[in-house]
Order: C-alpha cells, then sequence, then structure tokens
C-alpha cells in the first residue's frame, strides 16, 4: 500500500511568498504568481522542499482546496513544475480538489496545450479529472488499471487479448510510459505475490494513485 503525502498549495503560498495569493472578493482566493519569477524552476524547488524524497510507493496530492482562480502565468509554473516534479521522483501527484474555474486555466495554459502531458486530478466532487489530454492507448489503460487496483502488464493483457508474448510486451511499455510520467505507482514483486504466479521469477506490479487515495480515505 501506498503512503500519502498532502500539501495544501493555498496555505504554503501564503505562507513562502504571500504577494502571489490575491483575494478577489470575500472568501475567494486567485493564485497569480508561485515565486519571484513566477517560473517553473522556481515551483519545482518548492514542490521539492515540501516533499522529501523518499523510497517506496508513495502518492503525493497537492490540494487546491480555497483557491478559485489561477493566474495564465502561474498555471504554467505549476503544471510544468509538477510535471517535472514527476519525472524527476518517478512518482504520482494527485491535484485535489481543483475547482471548476482553476481546472480550466491549467487546463488552457499553454505549456498544457503545447507539451502533450497530462497530469491527474480530482475536482471539487471528488470526480476523476486529467489536465491535458492523454494518449488513447494511457486513457484505456489507466481505466483498465484502476479496475484491477493492481496489476502486471501480463495480467492485464489477458483482460483484452489472447495472451502473447508481444501483447505483454506491448502492454509493458504502455505501463513503463506510464510510470514515466508518473502516473501509475510500480512495485517490484516475486512470482510467489503475483496473480499470474504459475510464471517465474520477478517482475512489475502497477497501480492506480486514485485507488491509493480512496484506500486511505475508507480506513
Amino acid at each position: 500500500m501506498a503512503r500519502v503525502k498532502s500539501l495544501k498549495l493555498l496555505a504554503e503560498i501564503r505562507r513562502t511568498y504571500h504577494q502571489g495569493v490575491a483575494e478577489y472578493e470575500p472568501g475567494c482566493y486567485m493564485v497569480y504568481q508561485v515565486g519571484p519569477k513566477n517560473r517553473s524552476d522556481e515551483f519545482l524547488e518548492f514542490l521539492s522542499d515540501s516533499w522529501d524524497a523518499e523510497s517506496g510507493e508513495i502518492v503525493y496530492l497537492l490540494d487546491l482546496d480555497g483557491v478559485n482562480m489561477i493566474g495564465i502565468s502561474a498555471s504554467s509554473a505549476i503544471t510544468q513544475g509538477v510535471v517535472q516534479f514527476c519525472q524527476q521522483r518517478k512518482k504520482p501527484v494527485i491535484l485535489t480538489n481543483v475547482d471548476e474555474e482553476a481546472l480550466e486555466a491549467l487546463r488552457n495554459c499553454r505549456y498544457m496545450k503545447q507539451s502533450q502531458r497530462t497530469l491527474l486530478a480530482l475536482d471539487v466532487k471528488g470526480k476523476r479529472q486529467f489536465v491535458g489530454e492523454p494518449p488513447d492507448r494511457h486513457k484505456n489503460l489507466l481505466e483498465l488499471l484502476a479496475q484491477h487496483k493492481r496489476a502486471s502488464a501480463s495480467v492485464l493483457a489477458a483482460t483484452t487479448q489472447e495472451v502473447s508474448k508481444s501483447s505483454v510486451n506491448r502492454f509493458s511499455n504502455y505501463l513503463q510510459e506510464l510510470f514515466s510520467a508518473g502516473l501509475v505507482n510500480r512495485e517490484k514483486v516475486s512470482g510467489s505475490e503475483r496473480e499470474d504466479a504459475a510464471e517465474r521469477g520477478w517482475t512489475y506490479v502497477y497501480s492506480s494513485p486514485y485507488i491509493e487515495i480512496e484506500s486511505t480515505s475508507s480506513r
């Protein structure tokens, strides 16, 4: 089971860079700057300082509760910084409690439009959302993995077609892409710990970070 580590964006930005937040109506806040130059490397450093590097399975939650709007430059700095953090740590980050206007700002920023990257999010109603548009192979695989909670490439391949070396390799490559993008967790397990225990040796088992959150919240 993965550990879940959370960070409240609004509170931390107000604490570390208070001039980056504006209250444009009573109780309504806009984050328009996340560092002196509003750059992604500043936000990456902010995340890295807030979340110490640790081994094992971890899901990071960037909680946007209370953030009603995000400025154009801040949206690009946040999304690019989160993408870079996921790539460096090989760990998933989920944006949670994302307001509708804030979600649109993140989706429409120049970085997400140009980079073809994908981030995972939960809106204020707890509904799963994408920031960016993942390719169909990733979207379908994330949905399939969510159904199985934890599965290897061979288990997932068996649910869609006749298992063959080529189909398992294809699923393995797709899962590796998701892992490298920080969209899933991965654990190395031996044959005795796997659903497909008839096979020898070890393999990677992947899990949906959404499942980890749901499991944690239900306990």
